[in-house]
């Protein structure tokens, strides 16, 4: 009988680490899993979010309404010209202030049409730097000579960015007609009083 009693208790003690390795390998797969579905959860929601088919929570709370997603099929065209931006040189320009104390630091980019690039820089494929040096003194010129007449309340003042944009626009049709601004971009604007 000790003999059979014996083989039971080597039996149990050759199985107990096998099933100890089986339950790890079964944590181990389900944590595995969990990870992957968690970052399947997540990928989904961050595209969905990005592709305007889910609203954020802060919106939803709102009550905001989402419009659908246009379709492949339904995109159109933007309308808009060829163009590339210009940057001038960040500039200080004195305001018309009485007293004289005010000035502006501001940096501008213009959207040009592409129609303004020289017939022999199309021709040959080289831009011209002496042409592209005069194009860019002349609108620079034209900038400062508004921005001078400007005050700061103008400036500061409700609509007062607005309309410099709609002067500077204007005055560079009249001033510069072989360039054709499509828009100005403030990129610094500071305003300081004396």
């Amino acid at each position: 009988m000790s003999s059979s009693a014996a083989v039971p208790a080597e039996i149990a003690a050759t199985a107990e680490p096998k099933a100890k390795g089986g339950m790890l390998s079964m944590l181990l797969a389900g944590l595995l899993s969990s990870v992957i579905a968690a970052g399947a959860v997540l990928g989904a929601g961050t595209w969905l979010l990005h592709s305007g088919k889910l609203m954020p929570p802060a919106a939803a709370a709102k009550g905001a309404a989402v419009a659908p997603a246009p379709s492949g099929d339904a995109v159109v065209k933007s309308e808009l010209p060829p163009s590339k931006v210009m940057a001038l040189e960040p500039m200080v320009v004195n305001l018309s202030d009485a007293g004289g104390r005010a000035y502006l630091r501001a940096s501008i980019s213009l959207r040009l049409a592409e129609e303004t690039a020289g017939k022999a820089e199309k021709a040959e494929g080289k831009p011209d730097p002496a042409a592209a040096a005069g194009k860019t003194a002349a609108l620079r010129d034209t900038t400062l000579s508004v921005l001078g007449a400007q005050t700061s309340d103008g400036l500061l003042g409700a609509g007062g960015v607005p309309n410099v944009k709609k002067l500077l626009r204007e005055r560079y049709a009249l001033d510069n007609p072989e360039v054709h601004v499509l828009d100005v971009y403030f990129t610094d604007f500071l305003v300081q009083r004396g």
